[in-house]
């Protein structure tokens, strides 16, 4: 293995990088798009040239981007217009429909089977229920459409006021099908105590044409293959983006900290890439992949929410030489780390993956299920700890590291084997939203 020095580890714990660009990030507006998140790239930039790594580029592509405008639920004489009961989906497009109101629970396949939602308007709570595979936001919505729904409601699944947000529709189709909104979880609790006979959902939003930009930096020596450390740049335009993914930017940075003084030791060339646009259909990532060549790329080291907490949780999709480097590294520092292999297609990895380069994604291990304050205005960065900033960045980096060494094999696959891997339950979600990239 390629020793971690413990010089490193020092450095890491008086390093305030990550953090005092995690400060100025909370307070931009980073919606894809729009001029904080434009801003979010140039410090991001600034912040890893800090840090003494080389070759900063800003790339800018063109995007859907989407700017958000009033909404509102009506029912039963009650108007409700706050933000912090209703919000728009982001892609949802302007209009105002009064139809039934369907509540279909969590939404899950089987609900829409029961259900009749044509010509109604789909109330489904985020998530799934305890004993079900996690059913994400953009499959309900996309079930909803087919279906011949006119309107689609996200029920928030946590205590406090807080509407959830998020992208939907497909990518590339913009602005979505049908009105849509997310409501807080008391919002939905008043709705389903009444027999209602209509209820009213109303948005105003704009949808053109934008630029996203995605950063990068380069360590090490030029050679004929590279380990890319990544994280999205941008966030919803609800709450301070925080959590989801400043803290995944701060950490990046954390990161090209302790390998800078290192530069000598690695063997391969490591390049961070802070991504635009992941929050509206992993976008900064698909541009990227599509315009490389992925065969320099060794494995894809990416950080979305990690350092949430103290213990990493590493999403490696199966492949087995990121989790040894990992485990490896993470060994040495005498450090657990939790692992999960199944593939799954919610961050920047996926657009790597589904072409069979190795990528994971890190996160940190929660003690509970779902999402947490992610894409609510309770993403905020006073939930958050520098020292579990540090904790992530010193695995993170000696994994990487790791990966950075000849000795370590890492293998690309046949995008069929990702296929073939993918759970039907996360099939069967892409397909119904026109994600499915096979």
């Amino acid at each position: 293995m390629t020793p971690f020095p413990d010089t490193a580890i020092g450095s890491a714990y008086r390093s305030t990088a990550g953090w005092d660009l995690l400060d100025t990030l909370v307070d931009l507006d980073r919606m894809a798009g729009h001029d904080g998140e434009a801003e979010a790239a140039r410090v991001l930039a600034e912040a890893l040239r800090e840090v003494g790594v080389d070759g900063t580029q800003i790339q800018p592509f063109e995007i859907d981007g989407w700017w958000r405008g009033e909404s509102a639920i009506e029912a039963d004489g009650r108007r409700f217009d706050g933000s912090h009961e209703v919000v728009a989906l982001p892609n949802s497009p302007s209009g105002d429909v009064s139809a039934t109101l369907a509540d279909l629970g969590h939404g899950t396949p089987g609900a829409f089977e029961e259900h009749d939602v044509g010509d109604a308007v789909v109330l489904a709570t985020r998530g799934a229920p305890e004993d079900s595979p996690w059913v994400q936001r953009w499959e309900k919505y996309g079930r909803a459409v087919d279906d011949g729904s006119v309107g689609f409601v996200l029920a928030g699944d946590a205590d406090g006021c807080l509407p959830p947000t998020g992208h939907i529709g497909a990518p590339n189709r913009s602005p979505a099908a049908i009105p849509s909104v997310g409501i807080s979880k008391e919002v939905a609790s008043w709705l389903r105590r009444r027999d209602l006979e209509s209820v009213s959902v109303s948005v105003s939003a704009e949808s053109r044409t934008a630029e996203s930009r995605n950063v990068e930096a380069f360590l090490g020596p030029e050679t004929e293959r590279e380990v890319l450390v990544t994280a999205h740049l941008d966030a919803h335009d609800v709450g301070d983006g925080a959590e989801d993914n400043g803290l995944g930017c701060a950490t990046l940075v954390e990161i090209a900290s302790l390998l800078a003084p290192l530069e000598e030791q690695l063997d391969i060339g490591v390049r961070f890439v802070g991504f635009g646009a992941e929050e509206i259909g992993i976008r900064g990532s698909e541009q990227w992949a599509a315009t490389h060549d992925l065969d320099r790329v060794k494995a894809v080291m990416n950080v979305d929410t990690a350092g949430t907490g103290r213990t990493l949780k590493l999403k490696t999709m199966g492949f087995e030489g990121i989790e040894t480097a990992v485990d490896t590294a993470a060994d040495a520092l005498e450090v657990p780390v939790a692992f999960e292999r199944e593939v799954i297609p919610d961050s920047d990895h996926w657009p790597f993956v589904s072409r069979g380069i190795p990528a994971a994604t890190a996160n940190s291990v929660r003690e509970t299920r779902g999402r947490g304050w992610g894409h609510t205005h309770g993403d905020t960065l006073d939930k958050l700890d520098r020292r579990d900033l540090r904790e992530m960045a010193i695995v993170l980096g000696a994994g990487v590291l790791e990966l950075a060494n000849d000795d370590t094999t890492v293998r690309q696959v046949d995008p069929a084997d990702v296929r073939d891997a993918v759970p039907e339950h996360t099939r069967r979600g892409l397909e119904a939203s026109g994600r499915w990239p096979f």
